[in-house]
């Protein structure tokens, strides 16, 4: 169960850092499509170089499934926030 933990922990956390870096690098409504392509692209290419990063560290292992955890997390987080963002802009308070 500790490993379902940690693993779900990772998908939050990347959920959390595309998140933060879609903020970074949002800079207006109309390029918001390519701020979340780039924001993921980045979230990505950090889990690779954390995952490389950890193969020179002595008790860590390198793999492919954690960088597809954390990729998963990326995606996540930006397609929760577009769909939240789509629907605060579609609601129409009376």
């Amino acid at each position: 169960i500790q490993l379902f933990i940690r693993k779900c922990a990772h998908l939050a956390e990347y959920a959390i850092l595309a998140l933060f870096l879609l903020r970074a690098v949002h800079r207006g409504q109309e390029r918001f499509a390519r701020a979340t392509v780039t924001a993921f692209i980045l979230a990505v290419v950090y889990a690779i170089f954390d995952e490389w990063h950890q193969a020179f560290v002595p008790s860590r292992t390198a793999s492919p499934v954690d960088v597809a955890i954390d990729t998963a997390g990326a995606l996540v987080g930006l397609a929760i926030y577009w769909r939240t963002m789509r629907r605060a802009s579609n609601c129409n308070p009376r």
